[in-house]
């Protein structure tokens, strides 16, 4: 993963489930991440799936996800993805 590129990071539909996926990378965005309208925040996942390497994501904009979709590790992946937010207005 090099790079999320640019606009906002949009996570899910109504009735299903987003991933973001950071694959042992560190990410920042300078944009909002949100779910898509109608979507359940607590359904659209933020983790990792490495099995070498802990992931963290950045987040300078807004973020309506819950804090608590953030996923210690996804699929088979066994180490920590944190999450850090600077701007806007976080929910938990």
């Amino acid at each position: 993963m090099g790079g999320l590129g640019s606009g906002a990071v949009t996570l899910g539909s109504t009735g299903t489930t987003g991933v973001l996926d950071l694959g042992g990378f560190n990410q920042t965005v300078f944009v909002d991440c949100h779910r898509a309208p109608g979507a359940t925040a607590n359904n659209q996942l933020v983790g990792n799936s490495s099995t070498a390497t802990n992931s963290v994501l950045t987040v300078n904009g807004s973020f309506d996800l819950r804090w608590g979709s953030s996923r210690m590790s996804l699929g088979g992946g066994n180490k920590t993805t944190g999450t850090n937010h600077r701007f806007g207005d976080p929910r938990s």
